[in-house]
């Protein structure tokens, strides 16, 4: 078994790896290192998260859900213009009121409201889960390292991911109504 060689480690300089202090080699097995750290990340040292995750309140999930389909809903006609200046530039080349004027006058006021299922089902979905995630990843990694900042953004990390993958869909789908 191949055995990694790390610098000596400091408690001052990194709590984290301070229970390998104690050792006189600065040689540590990298399984040994790597099972340390996945204890902390699944929270499996001492049987559990270091917080109850099934107390985590749906509350979480809703009104994220509810706040971003709102937000984004509500903004439905400015991204329609704001589209279809992007796709025809030589036409709608005189500002965004003139352009929504003209879309209105063309397609009927509703053509405004082109999109809005997707953007609401997928920003509802997309706000449900970074803010839910969050607030459950932040009970997991809580004790991941000592510095509290780091933990917190690597919940929103991991939250922004999960919730990008089910956005992206739904943005493609509103993109090309």
């Amino acid at each position: 078994m191949a055995k990694a060689t790390l610098p000596t480690i400091s408690t001052r300089s990194n709590r984290f790896f301070a229970h390998h202090a104690h050792r006189e080699s600065s040689k540590f097995d990298a399984e040994e290192v790597q099972a340390a750290t996945m204890e902390k990340l699944m929270g499996i040292r001492g049987g559990a998260l270091g917080g109850d995750i099934a107390s985590l309140d749906w509350r979480f999930f809703l009104a994220g859900g509810i706040c971003a389909a709102a937000s984004h809903g509500y903004t439905t006609p400015i991204d329609v213009v704001k589209t279809r200046m992007q796709s025809f530039p030589e036409k709608y080349n005189k500002g965004v009121l003139a352009a929504a004027r003209d879309i209105v006058k063309e397609e009927g006021m509703a053509y405004l409201l082109t999109g809005l299922g997707p953007t609401v089902v997928g920003y509802g979905l997309e706000g449900a889960l970074k803010f839910g995630c969050y607030e459950s990843f932040k009970v997991i990694f809580q004790h991941l390292t000592p510095y509290k900042v780091f933990n917190f953004l690597m919940a929103s990390v991991v939250a922004g991911a999960v919730a990008s993958i089910v956005l992206c869909p739904m943005e493609e789908a509103r993109i090309k109504m």
